[in-house]
């Protein structure tokens, strides 16, 4: 799994007009929160990981009906399964730090996450919105509306169970 630090911001703002559809953003971080971080060189990447909303958090969790607190730990098949993060790990602490709760999910999920609708009418929708024959309505319902996948679990889609095993 990759290597993070929660580093403080001391300033953000966007460097474009407010009229440019793509913002470029200018983030200070105070970087004194790690011995590591002074390597960085101009070019380097570097990511900046938010943490979910607590509230945001235990709404998917309820969605799910998964414990926060519960602990679990991967169990990969293959030999050279690459972690995406540390294991074991508490439920509250994947949907915290990994998941982007707030991302709209790609249309492909949208057909996987079909497959855990108990409802059908979630089930046919999800699979459509899914297809290419979908496009245009997952652009309007899911990209246009910023729906992410809290949005998804809670409002939209409140049938979908997926085993956490």
């Amino acid at each position: 799994y990759f290597y993070a630090v929660a580093c403080q911001v001391i300033e953000a703002y966007d460097l474009q007009s407010y009229q440019s559809k793509t913002p470029i953003l200018h983030i200070s971080l105070d970087t004194s929160c790690s011995s590591t971080l002074h390597k960085y060189q101009t070019g380097d990447h570097l990511h900046i990981l938010p943490v979910n909303d607590p509230s945001r958090v235990a709404q998917v969790a309820s969605a799910l009906q998964l414990d926060l607190d519960s602990v679990f730990r991967l169990q990969p098949r293959t030999k050279h399964f690459k972690y995406m993060f540390p294991t074991p790990c508490t439920v509250r602490d994947l949907l915290s730090n990994y998941c982007d709760l707030s991302l709209p999910p790609q249309r492909s999920k949208l057909k996987l996450l079909s497959r855990f609708a108990t409802n059908h009418d979630d089930a046919s929708i999800l699979k459509r919105l899914g297809s290419s024959q979908g496009q245009v309505e997952y652009k309007k319902l899911i990209l246009e509306r910023h729906v992410g996948m809290m949005d998804l679990l809670t409002m939209l889609f409140p049938s979908i169970r997926m085993p956490f095993d």
